[in-house]
């Protein structure tokens, strides 16, 4: 999946193929590119590329959920999450990641908010 995402070429806005751009290109793009223009169209290209590799999504999930229940595990998340988790038999986990989660989302959901409704407004009057 990492490589699948790696690899993926897209073209620069007003560009025809064969495309070259690839992911480490739009790293570099996307940190210094103030035309909101070509960062629209780059971005939507490259997710437009990667939502063909959904259903390999789809399948990787599902072969993680089967195997983590049987290693005893409700799903694959837990079975990550479990790397975390300080419990014993008899003793409670010291520390509650997906607790501690929430709470930091909790903490920085409105600045998350203000963030996504400035760069929608910006996108709709300067792009």
């Amino acid at each position: 999946m990492n490589r699948e995402a790696t690899d993926v070429s897209i073209c620069d806005l007003d560009a025809s193929p064969p495309c070259a751009l690839k992911k480490i290109d739009l790293e570099s793009i996307f940190r210094s590119e103030k035309d909101g223009k070509r960062l629209s169209h780059l971005w939507i290209s490259y997710l437009t590329r990667l939502a063909k590799q959904k259903a390999t999504y789809q399948k990787l999930i599902t072969l993680t959920n089967k195997g983590a229940k049987a290693n005893g595990f409700t799903d694959g998340g837990a079975m990550w999450r479990s790397a975390f988790d300080l419990s014993g038999k008899s003793t409670p986990p010291a520390f509650d990641l997906k607790d501690q989660i929430e709470k930091i989302y909790q903490k920085i959901e409105p600045l998350y908010k203000q963030v996504s409704f400035f760069t929608f407004l910006y996108f709709l009057f300067f792009t």
